[in-house]
């Protein structure tokens, strides 16, 4: 029988199973070491089913108690990933609303670029009134689909009215009756772009424009309706250089989607390695505690087998 010597610190064998130190004597049992080989074979059927668990699901921590600093961690992580989340969308919902700006203002050109050629055909004063009542005709149509395109909406809000999102920026007049405050949005923590111009920025200017091309075209005014020709020449160059802002924002969103989307797969891929088994490990951990259990069946084997000797003769 094998004990341990606590004088000199490691095993002996002494046939009487005992070791004398400084008057003391230590005895080791078969019972002892039989609870103990039993002990360490539970351990080993745990590490053994663990392991196993591991392979079958994938996964490295089923429980909290697993690893605690490892689920506290991947619980970090994915509260960023929920953040990042919301950022996605916010930049989704800004992409939705400076792309239909974008097409706004590109019809927007095109009824400004008619109404010059009107002007310009007109500036002469070399039309008679038939050309001239036909031109009002098309100008009223044409500061209508203004009015239209001013009141597009986007969803069930009104996309240029401001802080007012839920009624018509604009009569059929023309008059401007929408919020001043443009949408914000944040596309990254402390980073905000606007979502789109306000009504009152974009389609006052050519709506004044047309109305004062169609008091001079009545009026009968060429230098009046010169006149009126360059305010629609500055209202449209105003609705260029608008279009060239959403274009910028656009730009910005677009980055801030490549950067969330980069950041997003870098956490997912933390939290992932927390969590998840290597697939290679979890085989090899399998094999080891397998192994280890076939010793420690030998080893209680073993004791029983020396325990029971005795009786059998």
């Amino acid at each position: 029988m094998r004990i341990w010597n606590l004088k000199q610190g490691f095993l002996t064998a002494d046939s009487q199973n005992e070791a004398l130190v400084e008057g003391f004597t230590v005895r080791v049992t078969s019972g002892v070491l039989l609870q103990n080989a039993l002990q360490g074979l539970k351990k080993n059927l745990d590490r053994l089913e663990l392991a196993q668990r591991r392979v079958a699901t994938g996964r490295r921590v089923h429980r909290a108690s697993d690893d605690p600093a490892a689920v506290a961690e991947a619980m970090r992580l994915r509260g960023r990933l929920a953040d990042l989340s919301q950022f996605q969308r916010n930049t989704i919902a800004a992409g939705t609303r400076l792309g239909a700006e974008q097409a706004v203002l590109d019809s927007l050109e095109t009824v400004l670029e008619r109404s010059r050629e009107i002007a310009d055909e007109l500036a002469s004063g070399g039309q008679d009134a038939a050309s001239r009542t036909a031109a009002l005709e098309e100008l009223s149509a044409l500061k209508e689909q203004i009015v239209a395109l001013g009141n597009t909406t986007l969803g069930n809000e009104y996309l240029f009215g401001g802080a007012r999102s839920r009624t018509p920026p604009f009569s059929a007049d023309g008059d401007y009756a929408g919020g001043g405050s443009p949408r914000r949005i944040e596309i990254a923590e402390g980073t905000y772009v606007d979502g789109n111009h306000s009504g009152e920025e974009i389609f006052v200017a050519p709506l004044e424009a047309i109305d004062r091309l169609v008091e001079e075209i009545a009026a009968g005014e060429p230098d009046g309706i010169g006149e009126a020709a360059r305010s629609l020449a500055a209202a449209s160059d105003a609705v260029v250089r608008v279009r060239g802002e959403v274009g910028t924002r656009l730009g910005r969103v677009e980055d801030a989607q490549t950067r969330l989307a980069q950041e997003s797969a870098r956490l997912l891929t933390q939290s992932d390695a927390l969590l998840n088994a290597d697939p290679t490990e979890a085989a090899v951990e399998v094999v080891v505690a397998q192994t280890a259990m076939e010793q420690a069946y030998a080893a209680v084997a073993k004791i029983l087998k020396t325990s029971i000797l005795p009786y059998m003769h």
